[in-house]
């Protein structure tokens, strides 16, 4: 036995005892982590290692628990963990833990048996054993630039220089170095002096970090003591900021910035869940994952630091197991934890509540503050354990969101199923982000086209602005095919303007923007069949009317009228001349046989030029009464002269009916014939008149008043059929 080890060599089964007892569970940590509410202290451990008989340290250790300091657990944070959560900064109580008053039993016993000299060696080795130091860690000769003279390492014998201060936390300091033997710079971190869970908590942090060999995990190159036994983790020195530093520069989400910003976020968030990918694998959760715990090299490089919260959730058969929450105790950064961190969700610890904290970072990124950061402190805890989250800003996108809030469900059978899924659908929104980003400026431009069309734009504003909501939506569709929000946008685009088109009577174009839907629409279909039925009408309408105009049309068929105006006019004068000239002559006298003749004549010619010309004498409504019109008035005027004849009526009178009744027929014509024939109405009214004075002339009044009629005739079907 060394002198080293004499203090302790008389009492063997005490050396024995500290050497081969189990490490305990490290009690609750400092730095920004609390334990919450009232919590009686387990001593087990503690009581297994002290070398009194047990009741008495039983006795003495709960003598000391009844303390009312020891009883409460009360949170330990320093100034700048208390502004990370907007409180202000107040003096931390601190909770000596078991090993604490271990420590301080060993010291007492160490120091009432052998002289001040011996005796810190001894308590070294206490110390030591109480951490369960492995016996083989190196020893670091280590020259600081603050050391006094009188315990300063040189530099030449130095196997660490240290420099700066880089970081202070709750129990530990990393400081700058250059590793003398590599010539390499690197950084040391040594647990605050004070208390053992300090060095417990950053023993167990060495020996998690060093199993965990990943590009996003900062190497650890040694764990070893200083030359006063303190314990010392060597690892890589990562040069350029925490996480929290660099989201300072967060941009507005309404900025141009904002989408580039977020997009480098979201690929730094990808990498940290790389590396707890990697750490679940083996079995570790972090616990405590915050921007302050990531760290951006020069380069871009991204290390998840600080696994002094790490639990192992893994036994030594390989079976994956929660890591246990005790009642009323709870362990992490309040702003960031799980609700199963406060024991508020049944299950313990498992990967999941990495997950919850991957998307407590993700929050972050999106609204700028941490998920349960609230003015006082008793609120934050009260919304940790409520899993009360602010909403996000409404301009951030819903898909990002929503990613966000099922990995911070309250249960954790309602998140991710693990990590990777959580950065598969991270991944999966960064690829689709263009198509996101195009889905939503087609619907700012779809309110655009519908305040438009309520405002009643003209069809060149209408088209072009529908033109710019569909290309934008078919273009997200390419980039991102069966995308919902696009799809849905599109449809409602066309809807709205098939609806619009169609109201203004456009069937046509509301039937091709029909065909690109791409889904059926009841209400349009509906719609397109009351507006096919409404123009099937007016359709139907319209050719009665232009049926119609056809009919009433005097220009057409003008032709064969003409030819039987022609006729008409060549028989009628001829015929009445040849019988005046035939009385005038003494030939005959004027009886109703030789009125009968011409009439007879001119019934014939008519009839036959209608027969003719029929396809185009019956044609219109036009030729059908005039043709109707003239046989009428020519068999009329034949069945009165008979009767006359049967009555014994003088001829004369009939004459003069006759041309009364041509003077009435010629009235009568003229509105479809144009008011012309109101001349051939007046020598008809003026023959009879003059044949009323001298009866002599009736026959050649009668053919010259009739000639006279169908020569107007005559030139209005040749007005009416040339332009």
């Amino acid at each position: 036995m060394s002198k080293r080890h004499g203090g302790l060599s008389q009492q063997p089964h005490i050396r024995d005892r500290l050497k081969h007892t189990p490490r305990p569970r490290p009690p609750p940590k400092g730095d920004a982590r609390c334990a919450i509410g009232l919590h009686r202290l387990k001593f087990a451990g503690a009581i297994a290692r002290f070398p009194l008989p047990r009741r008495a340290a039983q006795r003495q250790l709960m003598g000391k628990a009844n303390d009312p300091t020891v009883r409460m657990a009360v949170p330990a944070l320093n100034s700048a963990q208390l502004r990370a959560f907007g409180v202000p900064s107040q003096p931390a109580a601190s909770v000596p833990s078991a090993n604490d008053h271990l420590a301080a039993e060993i010291t007492q016993q160490v120091l009432a048996q052998q002289p001040l000299a011996q005796a810190s060696q001894t308590v070294k080795l206490a110390e030591r054993s109480i951490l369960a130091l492995p016996d083989s860690l190196p020893s670091y000769l280590v020259h600081a630039q603050n050391a006094s003279p009188t315990g300063a390492v040189s530099k030449r014998t130095a196997r660490l220089i240290l420099g700066d201060q880089i970081a202070l936390g709750g129990m530990g300091a990393v400081t700058a170095a250059r590793q003398v033997s590599l010539d390499r710079e690197v950084a040391v971190k040594s647990a605050l002096a004070g208390a053992a869970r300090n060095a417990s908590a950053l023993l167990e942090e060495a020996r998690i970090a060093g199993r965990l060999q990943h590009p996003n995990i900062v190497p650890v190159y040694d764990l070893g003591v200083d030359g006063d036994n303190r314990l010392i983790l060597i690892m890589k020195r990562v040069e350029g900021d925490t996480w929290a530093t660099r989201m300072e520069d967060r941009p507005d989400v309404e900025s141009s910035r904002w989408h580039d910003w977020l997009d480098a976020q979201l690929r730094v968030l990808l990498q940290i869940c790389n590396a707890l990918a990697f750490s679940h694998t083996c079995g570790i959760v972090h616990r405590d994952l915050k921007p302050v715990n990531i760290m951006i090299g020069r380069f871009g490089e991204v290390y998840v630091l600080d696994w002094g919260m790490a639990v192992e959730v893994r036994d030594k058969s390989g079976a994956t197991r929660p890591w246990p929450v005790q009642d009323g105790l709870a362990e992490g950064t309040i702003a960031y934890m799980a609700p199963e961190q406060a024991s508020v969700e049944p299950g313990g610890v498992t990967t999941l509540t990495d997950v919850f904290q991957l998307g407590a970072l993700l929050f972050e990124i999106l609204t700028g503050n941490a998920p349960f950061s609230r003015p006082q402190l008793a609120d934050a805890v009260q919304a940790m354990c409520a899993c009360d989250l602010k909403p996000v800003a409404s301009p951030v996108s819903a898909e990002v969101s929503a990613i966000c809030a099922k990995a911070m469900a309250r249960k954790p059978s309602d998140r991710y199923a693990g990590v990777m899924e959580f950065a598969g659908a991270l991944e999966e929104y960064l690829q689709r982000r263009p198509a996101m980003e195009l889905c939503h400026a087609a619907e700012r431009n779809l309110l655009d086209l519908r305040v438009a069309i309520a405002h009643g734009a003209t069809t060149d504003q209408l088209y072009a602005e529908f033109g710019q909501v569909r290309f934008g939506f078919q273009q997200a569709l390419a980039l991102w095919p069966g995308y919902s929000a696009a799809q849905t946008g599109l449809q409602s685009s066309i809807l709205v303007v098939a609806l619009h088109v169609l109201s203004q009577g456009d069937l046509h174009f509301a039937e091709t923007l029909r065909g690109q839907l791409l889904f059926p629409d009841a209400g349009l279909d509906s719609a397109l069949a009351v507006e096919r039925a409404r123009q099937a009408q007016k359709q139907a309408d319209v050719e009665s009317l232009r049926a119609l105009a056809r009919d009433h049309d005097s220009d057409r068929g003008a032709g064969s009228r003409r030819l039987l105006v022609w006729a008409l006019a060549a028989v009628f004068p001829a015929m009445f001349g040849l019988a005046q000239a035939a009385v005038e002559m003494g030939m005959t006298q004027v009886s109703h046989f030789n009125l009968l003749w011409p009439g007879a004549v001119a019934i014939a010619v008519t009839a036959g030029v209608g027969h003719w010309r029929r396809a185009q004498m019956l044609s219109t409504a036009v030729n059908r009464t005039t043709l109707l019109v003239l046989l009428a008035m020519m068999v009329f005027a034949e069945v009165i002269r008979v009767a006359a004849a049967l009555h014994g009526v003088a001829p004369t009178g009939v004459q003069l009916f006759d041309l009364g009744m041509y003077a009435l027929a010629a009235a009568a014509l003229s509105p479809q014939f144009g008011k012309r024939l109101l001349w051939a109405s007046a020598a008809f009214a003026i023959a009879a008149l003059v044949g009323a004075i001298w009866p002599r002339w009736l026959l050649a009044l009668t053919g010259a008043a009739v000639g006279l009629s169908f020569w107007q005739g005559d030139r209005l079907s040749v007005r009416r059929t040339q332009p």
